[in-house]
């Protein structure tokens, strides 16, 4: 949301958020401010949060935002889909975390046999249709039990998926907006 600078003390900044219509500040949580005239954005802490009236923060550092690395916007689903992936015969069952047009995340109960670079094919159901798309894993966090997993994108492949992340993304906002 807009905010605009109220007071400037020694180690922290005020910053008006009357006009944000909605509740997303928290004390101690990281927020990222972008300044037109700054070469990248500020990652600050919430030290200290007044509902609808001001925040201040500290702990100034540049940084890039992290959805400015990836190329495609990504989701969380609002409720779980269910996620088969398929490699060398193998069926590995999981859960989708977060879902873009260029790939999706899962967590796996079982990610010993997977590794990077290697094809998989994923099966999931979204919006009532059956998805068989092909993918590269990316990465794997075995600590987490998760995956990442680009995939080989069609004309078909890629109008579904961006239809149900854009229709994810208007729900995520109403549901700021409450």
């Amino acid at each position: 949301c807009k905010s605009f600078l109220k007071s400037v003390r020694k180690n922290s900044i005020v910053l008006d958020v009357q006009k944000c219509n909605y509740n997303i500040f928290k004390e101690q949580k990281t927020l990222y401010l972008k300044i037109p005239s700054f070469p990248k954005s500020i990652k600050a802490k919430i030290t200290l949060y007044r509902e609808f009236d001001y925040i201040i923060v500290s702990d100034f550092e540049f940084a890039e935002l992290p959805q400015e690395k990836r190329r495609f916007v990504r989701v969380q689903p609002k409720e779980p889909i269910l996620v088969d992936i398929e490699m060398k015969g193998e069926r590995i069952h999981g859960v989708i975390n977060d879902i873009s047009i260029g790939g999706i995340g899962i967590y796996i109960d079982y990610i010993e046999n997977l590794q990077k670079n290697e094809e998989v094919l994923v099966k999931f159901e979204l919006n009532g249709k059956l998805i068989e798309a092909k993918g590269i894993i990316r990465y794997t966090i075995e600590d987490l039990k998760k995956v990442g997993i680009e995939f080989k994108l069609n004309n078909e492949l890629e109008c579904e998926l961006a239809e149900y992340v854009l229709e994810r993304q208007f729900e995520i906002i109403k549901e700021l907006r409450i």
